[in-house]
C-alpha cells in the first residue's frame, strides 16, 4: 500500500499544516505499481485536499503578506513517471490559481525536493531523474 498525505505551510512557517489530503492505493498484485492513473496515492490526496488548500491559503493570506506559500506531497514510496508528470504539469497549474507565488514539494521518506521542470529527482524519490525523462516514459497517446 502507497500512502500519500498534502501538506501546506507559508515560507516563513517552521510547521506545516495538514494533512489536507490523504490518498492510499494498492499495488498490482505482482508488483509494478497501482492500477489505474487515477488510483494513485498522490491524485487521490490531491483531489481531497485542493480545496481546503486554497481556503486555508485565503484564510491566512494576511498574516504572512510577504511569505511564499509552500506545498508538499509526503509519499512513502518513490513516485511514478506518471505522477511526477502530472506533479510538474496539473498540479502545479492548479497551485497558480492561489493568489500567492507557490513552491511545490515532493518528499519521500524523508528526501525532499522542490518540484519543477528543471528539477533533478534523487532516486528515492523519483523514478525518472528529469522531466525529459519523464516526458518520454509517458508519452500521451493520441
Amino acid at each position: 500500500m502507497v500512502k500519500a498525505n498534502v501538506y501546506v505551510k507559508f515560507s516563513s512557517q517552521n510547521a506545516w499544516s495538514g494533512p489536507y489530503g490523504e490518498g492510499a492505493a494498492e499495488r498490482k498484485k505482482g508488483g509494478g505499481g497501482v492500477n489505474a492513473d487515477d488510483a494513485h496515492a498522490e491524485r487521490k490526496a490531491w483531489k481531497g485536499a485542493w480545496h481546503d488548500v486554497r481556503v486555508w491559503v485565503t484564510a491566512n493570506l494576511e498574516s504572512f503578506p510577504d511569505d511564499l506559500v509552500d506545498v508538499k506531497f509526503d509519499v512513502d514510496a518513490q513516485i511514478c513517471p506518471s505522477c511526477q508528470r502530472w506533479l510538474i504539469e496539473d498540479v502545479i497549474g492548479h497551485l497558480k490559481l492561489l493568489p500567492r507565488r507557490v513552491k511545490l514539494w515532493a518528499e519521500v521518506k524523508g528526501t525532499t525536493v522542490e518540484v519543477k521542470r528543471t528539477t533533478v529527482w534523487p532516486v528515492e524519490v523519483g523514478q525518472c531523474d528529469t522531466y525529459q525523462v519523464v516526458k518520454e516514459k509517458t508519452k500521451k497517446k493520441g
